[in-house]
């Protein structure tokens, strides 16, 4: 299941088929739901942080009322990657709130290329990012080598499939562009995210 970008609607109904998956893999939302929202409060008028939440409410034009679903649902029409549930606690977007709010200013000033680096670097876990940095937020946990492994052998291909999923999701909403889509492909193509 690792590496699997779905939409978080479909990791629960996998969760109910499959109780206690959620032990071993959890869906990471990629960027956090708390970001998006972070953004539109921040920003009304970011075009970006308005289509997220046109997905993930999915209305168009954004229907404001349903932004409260959003967050009491988690983003269940927001799309996820599956990823080992150790890996996850992690990441920079689950373990660090600075991190989610740099990832929220990206997105509330539209700068979709700049969002979706942040967003890759944030699904890294801690054993993949530059040690000289002090992760203060981060606990020193084992991590199964198996599990990494997996997930990092996969981690290129599927950051490049949450990349295409959102950009398919943007169609008609005038905030992602073909270049935009090649400019992410390359750099995770030329693994950019390794330089931190």
């Amino acid at each position: 299941e690792v590496g699997k970008v779905r939409l978080y609607k479909e990791w629960k109904v996998h969760g109910t088929n499959n109780p206690g998956i959620g032990r071993f893999i959890n869906a990471d939302h990629q960027p956090p739901v708390s970001s998006i929202l972070a953004a539109r409060q921040s920003n009304q008028n970011s075009k970006l942080a308005e289509a997220m939440l046109e997905v993930a409410t999915n209305s168009s034009p954004l229907n404001t009322n349903l932004i409260s679903d959003v967050r009491k649902y988690h983003g269940l029409k927001l799309p996820t990657v599956y990823v080992p549930r150790e890996v996850h606690r992690e990441f920079p977007s689950t373990k660090s709130p600075n991190f989610r709010e740099s990832l929220a200013t990206a997105i509330s000033r539209g700068d979709v290329v700049g969002t979706f680096k942040l967003t890759i670097l944030g699904a890294m876990p801690r054993v993949m990012l530059c040690s000289t940095k002090n992760f203060k937020d981060f606990q020193n946990r084992q991590i199964s080598k198996t599990r990494l492994g997996i997930f990092k052998s996969s981690f290129q291909q599927h950051s490049k499939m949450m990349v295409q999923k959102w950009f398919n999701l943007f169609q008609g909403k005038n905030v992602m562009t073909t270049a935009d889509l090649n400019t992410l492909t390359a750099w995770i193509d030329n693994q950019g995210y390794k330089n931190q």
